[in-house]
């Protein structure tokens, strides 16, 4: 409990089946040179308790694979006095859509949180199945910390998209009745969000398998009434891929696009690379800060930069 500078922590570099993984890792290495990789194992909450096992401090850093670290971030400090067993979140911005807020970005935990959450496979509670965030407390703490490379690959791009599109239709890691009580009662920021993955990113290698996987995860949770956990399982999403990876990225998106809107009236919008570049020029992303609210009753805290 107190005040601690991110770059003093244990670091851990979490990846799967990334073919970048040395790349980046060694970009991680050459800002924090005791970072370590925990690789290769199955389910990321598995993986940060591995992180955790291993960690020499009582806070630790996780960074996701598909992640540049801004070397700012190494000297942000938080301050965890009242939030003793918070994780704080940090914002990524995504090189593909332009989005900047807590996914795919850097994650601080306590050591005590991660050894002892149950999530995934493990989970008692519904919103623990999607992520973690719903079940462990989470301080947003809305400072930039890293880049997330989502579509090196098309098969990862697909994957990235496909998961953001369900867990940005789900309220508190809940799924609704429908998708239009999902546009209702959902915060402006978030819907938003989810226009975005499913229409901005052609402009970017890649991108147009972002926007595919996003509507194809939309489609297949609103429709096709998938389970919403099926988004961890990464073994399905490789199976499936087979058949989805024979698709052309922008027919594919334009034909659920047309159903989607038919069906949701979303107003998904097939965009071309010069549009998603203008609709990233002016977006502006906000900045919210606070307690994710799970029912463990903290108060924020205050957070500072490093001098």
């Amino acid at each position: 409990m107190g005040s601690y500078r991110l770059g003093d922590l244990s670091i851990f570099y979490v990846s799967f089946d990334e073919p970048w993984r040395q790349e980046f890792f060694a970009d991680l290495r050459a800002k924090a040179p005791l970072a370590e990789n925990v690789h290769g194992v199955t389910g990321h909450d598995n993986a940060i308790k591995e992180c955790a096992r291993r960690s020499r401090t009582d806070r630790f850093l996780v960074v996701d694979a598909d992640n540049l670290v801004r070397p700012e971030l190494l000297d942000f400090v938080v301050d965890d006095t009242n939030l003793t067993d918070t994780s704080f979140s940090f914002s990524g911005h995504n090189v593909v859509n332009g989005l900047e807020y807590g996914n795919g970005g850097v994650t601080c935990w306590t050591r005590n949180t991660a050894l002892t959450m149950r999530t995934h496979a493990a989970a008692v509670d519904e919103r623990a199945d999607v992520d973690f965030c719903w079940a462990t407390p989470t301080f947003v703490t809305g400072k930039l910390g890293s880049d997330v490379h989502i579509a090196r690959t098309p098969y990862h791009a697909f994957r990235a998209g496909y998961r953001e599109g369900v867990k940005m239709t789900l309220l508190d890691g809940v799924k609704l009745d429908s998708l239009t009580e999902v546009q209702q009662v959902a915060e402006e920021s978030n819907w938003n969000r989810l226009l975005i993955w499913t229409s901005v990113g052609a402009d970017v290698e890649n991108g147009a398998w972002a926007v595919f996987g996003a509507r194809q995860g939309l489609w297949d949770i609103w429709v096709e009434a998938f389970p919403t956990t099926l988004i961890n399982d990464y073994g399905w999403f490789t199976k499936c891929w087979e058949s989805w990876s024979k698709e052309s990225p922008v027919e594919a998106s334009t034909a659920l696009g047309t159903e989607l809107n038919r069906r949701f009236d979303l107003g998904l919008q097939d965009l071309s690379p010069s549009a998603s570049r203008w609709v990233k020029r002016i977006y502006r992303n906000s900045r919210w800060s606070g307690l994710i609210d799970v029912g463990y009753g903290q108060a924020p805290t205050s957070l500072s930069d490093a001098a």
